[in-house]
Parts: structure tokens; C-alpha cells; sequence
């Protein structure tokens, strides 16, 4: 299986592993709810507004929980590509690799999708404005 193939499984698979959890309703806090890795984190966020329904009205205490969770672990995903990016950056140069310092560019641009950063701040002022 090639990088692609298995970078898309690892995204279907995220998306799947975080509806399954959301749909059940598990704490995001909580010990058992798995995260899944930084890499298909990132890979799967565009979907994720859509594939848990944060948009949604409903439930909205779970949802400010869920994308609160969401966001800081996406936070700590796009630190950790920056990281391996300005690694993996130093070692593609080093070697004369064009296609290695491609890679590493691409991961230190890693970032947080705006559309989750929006339906969470959407989510905390209708947080603040229900009270």
C-alpha cells in the first residue's frame, strides 16, 4: 500500500472512529474516548464539522465539549507536523532532496481548519448568550 492509500484509510478511518464516539456520546475528557493520530487528525478535519454535526443546535453542550476537545488536539497535530516538517526539512537539504523538502513544507504549513474555529466560536456565544 502507497503513502496516498494508506493516508486516505487513515482519514476514513478517523472519521469513522470520531462519529462512532460523538454518536455515542463519549465525554471527549475521557479515558476512553481514543483520539485518533495527529496525521489523519489533520487529514479529516475538513470533514468533521459535517461528519459530527457541530453545527447542529442540538446537544450543544456535547458539541462545545467535542470541538473544544477537537481543536486543542488539532492544536497539538499541526505543533507536532511543524516539528517533524522542520526536521524532516534539515534532512531533505542536507541530503539535496527536492521532493523531501516538499513533504517538509507541506507539514510546517499544517493548520486548523477555519470552519471548525468558526462553528466553535459560534457554539461559545450562543453558550454565553443562553445564560
Amino acid at each position: 500500500m502507497d503513502h496516498a492509500s494508506s493516508s486516505t484509510a487513515g482519514v476514513r478511518a478517523a472519521r469513522q472512529q470520531l462519529l462512532l464516539q460523538s454518536g455515542a456520546a463519549v465525554p471527549p475528557r475521557s479515558p476512553a474516548f481514543r483520539w485518533p493520530p495527529h496525521e489523519a487528525l489533520l487529514g479529516a478535519q475538513r470533514h468533521l464539522v459535517a461528519d459530527l454535526a457541530l453545527a447542529r443546535p442540538e446537544g450543544q453542550t456535547y458539541a462545545r465539549a467535542l470541538a473544544k476537545g477537537l481543536i486543542a488536539r488539532l492544536e497539538e497535530a499541526v505543533r507536532d507536523a511543524e516539528a517533524r516538517g522542520h526536521e524532516a526539512e534539515v534532512s531533505a537539504e542536507a541530503e539535496g532532496s527536492a521532493s523531501g523538502i516538499r513533504l517538509a513544507q507541506q507539514l510546517t504549513l499544517a493548520q486548523v481548519d477555519g470552519s471548525l474555529l468558526e462553528v466553535y466560536a459560534e457554539l461559545l456565544s450562543g453558550a454565553s448568550g443562553s445564560r
